[in-house]
């Protein structure tokens, strides 16, 4: 009877790939062999007519994060943090083509929209690296990219970096002319996103309110806020009786 051939070296060969496979797909998370090799991602927001966060994320190869934050952001300063595997593994796997189309893609893709928020992406790679700057006009390559970034931009567990100053000061209080005039004034000063936060006790309409002192500064805001007619007095909280949190 003719013998039959043995599998043992075919199924040893394939457990050999598989094990090989496994290997190799373990070893650096999100970095094809086919691609350049990412070193580091990173988006800046500028503003807006409106309240765009105004920030710059960096996502380096390791999973390590910043995030500095200015106007409207969240976190002001600069923040640290880390990255997940599988979101690592899908920003570089969208980074790297963005990388290896150095040659094809252009610097800036304008659009015809002036009031939005330019964004620049920059992609590091050991070597060279590729910066595109635009609005809503990116090539579908950096639009994957930034639909990965996104989420990694609004987490809400950033940590201040060691030395990251504090903010500065964001509080005033009010005295207005007439009930009312509150809501004028916050219509007026939107974009510094001025809140009434708290009605203070008085002959006249007094509030505590707050401000992004990212767009003005606490002496700005006094002196615009002091030219109108319907303040009859502002001051920094604590200036003048009232005590500060």
């Amino acid at each position: 009877m003719p013998q039959l051939p043995s599998i043992a070296p075919a199924l040893a060969l394939s457990a050999l790939a598989l094990a090989t496979a496994c290997s190799r797909s373990d070893r650096v998370v999100g970095q094809s062999t086919d691609l350049p090799t990412v070193d580091s991602v990173r988006l800046s927001q500028g503003g807006c007519f409106g309240t765009c966060p105004v920030f710059t994320l960096t996502v380096a190869s390791d999973g390590y994060a910043s995030y500095t934050g200015k106007a409207y952001s969240r976190f002001r300063g600069r923040h640290l943090g880390r990255v997940g595997a599988d979101t690592l593994a899908r920003i570089l796997t969208r980074a790297a083509p963005i990388l290896a189309a150095a040659d094809t893609l252009r610097g800036e893709y304008p659009s015809m929209v002036s009031d939005l928020s330019r964004r620049t992406v920059t992609v590091y790679g050991p070597r060279d690296s590729v910066r595109v700057v635009s609005d809503i006009a990116f090539p579908p390559v950096v639009d994957s990219l930034l639909a990965a970034l996104g989420p990694v931009a609004a987490r809400g567990d950033w940590r201040p970096a060691p030395g990251t100053p504090p903010p500065p000061p964001s509080e005033l209080v009010l005295t207005l002319a007439a009930d009312g005039d509150i809501e004028a004034v916050r219509g007026e000063f939107f974009r510094q996103m001025l809140r009434g936060e708290e009605e203070l006790p008085g002959e006249t309409p007094t509030y505590r309110v707050s401000f992004d002192p990212y767009t003005m500064t606490a002496e700005e805001m006094i002196r615009d806020l002091g030219s109108r007619g319907d303040v009859l007095a502002v001051r920094m909280t604590g200036v003048g009786g009232d005590a500060e949190d």
